[in-house]
């Protein structure tokens, strides 16, 4: 497979980022404690929130969230006051801090403990113990998640908090979910059909996503083309081990026969005693999967067989002994992934993020990236919902929501939709790694997210240290093939600005000069009148 040397790469890019004007309307807000400007900075730090969604826990149900358990984020102003109290000093009970409003509520709700948000980081991860000051401008250093009585009314525990002048936020501990497969089978070794030319990987003629020949797959026979474009994009860039992608799901099998290879050299917060699940080494492997090294399937940023993808780091943060949501970015960003793969949500549809997952968000989009982009990128999945509701975090202002399609280029039935989703990528029969060594089919927007990340993973790999995460947004969004609305009339707008399109992404790199996709649709509504 050919690449470009890095010489010319860097004249193409740079040639390309003087030409190309590429418009974000990001829309941000400054955060809790920092009130007055869009953006901040404390100590040299540039600190930039997203607009979040109202958190009216009156419309959310009991059913959402945990009990027993609440994070406040306390005032600025009650910092140097903060830094003073030992919490760990009890009186029947519960834990005196030596603030009378704080302990009057300590007492009632039978509050145990205190604990900062933080503080298992700090014990698993080196890189962010260097860190400390910027996660203070940040303001993570004023969260604690607290301890209290199971049977107290959570809204009502959550507005008293609140009410006090010492906090400035107090949110509910939802039930984060994985976006669980629809449909989950192995892989049957009976079910192989050639399809041409392909890298090595035995099981490749079955991944119709990367190259859709017309295989019959799950029973229903594909559309030659309805794929996300790989071969051609293989052509210019097959991944860079410089750059890390950072699966964050439920733990990956870090030592797959076809991972193992492409992991990276920590593998991630727990090393090697993170648990593996089934879901997160299936979106792992569709991220950076070997390709072409004889063995099983390929990966979409996977190198040409010699190990040489993209490294994946593992942040189990769903399941057992995870790691909790908001420090999960944070982590991200600091041991330096440029790119964020997540298929979970706060628990379906219009369940707004918590204001402190989305604190982690907005800080790996500012400080992400390492040295390959410039600012993270967090991509996610839409839900699989079939609806138009929201579901965060996808649908939050800093992160990419994705949604999925089949072989025949058909909205998959499950997959959610809306005017906040940003881009489709393909989700039905996705075959990819299982555990223990296998392999296995899986549908949904869980499958389409890992897409998305290996393409901008290819994307940052041929332009390594020269994009802003901005760029690569804009470089996704306009590449995506819009005929996809060709096949979903009746979705039209509603799938983002297209379908993903690895090799056109790639393109916009290589040839400045190549048209953009159009991104206007003014479409007449079919006849049933649905848009």
């Amino acid at each position: 497979m050919n690449k470009l040397t890095t010489t010319i790469r860097h004249l193409v890019i740079c040639n390309l980022l003087a030409t190309l004007i590429l418009s974000v309307n990001i829309q941000i807000i400054d955060g809790q404690g920092f009130q007055g400007n869009t953006q901040n900075k404390t100590d040299n730090y540039r600190v930039k929130f997203g607009k979040r969604p109202p958190l009216d826990m009156t419309n959310i149900p009991e059913d959402a969230y945990h009990s027993g358990k609440i994070r406040i984020q306390f005032e600025r102003d009650f910092e140097k006051t903060l830094e003073s109290i030992d919490f760990e000093i009890a009186e029947n009970g519960h834990i005196m801090t030596g603030i009378s409003a704080l302990d009057a509520l300590n007492k009632i709700y039978k509050v145990e403990k205190y604990k900062p948000m933080l503080e298992e980081l700090y014990k698993i991860s080196e890189a962010s113990l260097q860190y400390k000051e910027r996660h203070r401008a940040w303001g993570f250093h004023l969260w604690y998640d607290l301890i209290l009585d199971n049977q107290a009314d959570i809204v009502e525990v959550l507005q008293a908090f609140e009410d006090l002048d010492e906090v400035s936020i107090a949110e509910p501990s939802f039930k984060i979910k994985l976006i669980e497969p629809v449909e989950s089978r192995p892989f049957d070794a009976e079910e192989i059909t050639d399809s041409g030319w392909s890298p090595d990987d035995p099981l490749y003629s079955q991944q119709w996503h990367y190259h859709n020949t017309g295989q019959t797959i799950g029973g229903q026979t594909g559309i030659p083309g309805w794929d996300c474009n790989a071969e051609l994009a293989w052509e210019i860039e097959t991944g860079n081990s410089d750059v890390i992608v950072a699966i964050i799901d439920t733990g990956m099998e870090f030592d797959h026969e076809d991972i193992e290879g492409n992991m990276w050299e920590h593998i991630g917060p727990q090393g090697t005693a993170t648990p593996s699940g089934s879901h997160g080494t299936h979106c792992g492997g569709t991220v950076a999967a070997v390709t072409n090294n004889n063995t099983g399937v390929a990966g979409l940023a996977g190198g040409s067989g010699s190990d040489d993808g993209v490294r994946l780091m593992t942040i189990r943060a769903l399941g057992a002994g995870s790691m909790c949501q908001g420090a999960a970015h944070i982590y991200a960003a600091d041991n330096g992934a440029a790119i964020t793969s997540n298929s979970w949500s706060m628990g379906g549809p219009n369940i707004p993020i918590n204001p402190s997952y989305a604190d982690g968000i907005d800080y790996f989009k500012e400080e992400g990236g390492g040295d390959a982009l410039d600012g993270g990128i967090a991509i996610f999945a839409a839900g699989n919902y079939n609806s138009s509701d929201p579901v965060y975090p996808g649908a939050y202002i800093n992160t990419m929501a994705v949604a999925a399609h089949d072989n025949q280029g058909k909205r998959s039935g499950f997959s959610s939709y809306g005017e906040w989703v940003h881009i489709i990528a393909p989700g039905t029969n996705v075959l990819s790694t299982e555990l223990n060594n296998q392999y296995s089919w899986k549908s949904g927007t869980s499958m389409a997210t890992p897409h998305v990340s290996g393409a901008a993973a290819l994307v940052v790999s041929h332009a390594y240290g020269l994009l802003t995460n901005d760029e690569l947004w804009e470089i996704l969004e306009n590449s995506a093939n819009p005929d996809i609305y060709e096949e979903n009339p009746g979705f039209v707008g509603l799938l983002g600005s297209g379908r993903l399109d690895a090799y056109a992404a790639l393109q916009l790199l290589a040839d400045p000069d190549a048209p953009a996709p159009v991104s206007d649709f003014n479409v007449i509504p079919g006849a049933d009148g649905a848009l």
